[in-house]
């Protein structure tokens, strides 16, 4: 049975955080196009890991350019009726008051203890990587600024945002846009999402 699994690229069309002459939606759009690369490597994966049958998985990334995307038709409702069992919705943070605040943050809507696997599934892959930072590495989407996280709330299936690292601190912001560092990142995404899917 086919497991179907969505990457949400948060922002497109220059919208997102702006720091630095450096848009958000650029430095996500990085982590899909790593995505993308690992996923052409599928077929070495499949024949060479005696461990995992990636056979069973299949991956939709929703924008592979910078587009502008309406919130709830090309990314709620596409992911809805595509019928993904697990969503991750990539993005950067900023925090303009504090730029000492660094690190990978992750969410999940906390009415959902599927979506809290995720996280901690996404979480220890991300911890693998001695290029990966961390902060407070899961929290609900409560303990966001808003209070709540749409595209985790709207969506249907278990669902993660991955905030990368913040674009108002320097070091953050110049591992981003490293394509080594992204590679990684996404890496430790399909491999976080893989088992999450793969747990019975």
């Amino acid at each position: 049975m086919i497991k179907k699994f969505f990457i949400d690229v948060g922002h497109g069309g220059s919208t997102g955080a702006y720091y630095d002459n450096i848009h958000e939606d650029d430095l996500n759009l990085g982590i899909a196009l790593q995505f993308r690369r690992i996923l052409l490597e599928y077929s070495d994966m499949i024949t060479n890991d005696p461990n995992r049958d990636y056979t069973q998985f299949e991956f939709v990334i929703d924008r592979l350019t910078d587009k502008k995307m309406d919130y709830m038709k090309d990314r709620v409702d596409f992911a809805n009726k595509y019928g993904a069992e697990a969503l991750v919705s990539i993005h950067a943070n900023a925090s303009p008051s504090n730029v000492n605040a660094k690190g990978f943050n992750i969410f999940y809507f906390d009415g959902s203890p599927r979506s809290k696997i995720l996280a901690y599934c996404l979480e220890a892959r991300l911890k693998m990587s001695n290029k990966v930072p961390f902060m407070q590495a899961v929290h609900t989407d409560k303990d966001t600024a808003i209070g709540g996280i749409g595209v985790l709330r709207f969506t249907k299936m278990p669902a993660a945002l991955v905030e990368m690292g913040f674009m108002t601190n320097e070091p953050d912001l110049i591992k981003m846009q490293d394509s080594q560092f992204q590679l990684d990142v996404a890496r430790a995404i399909f491999y976080g999402t893989t088992d999450f899917l793969s747990i019975k």
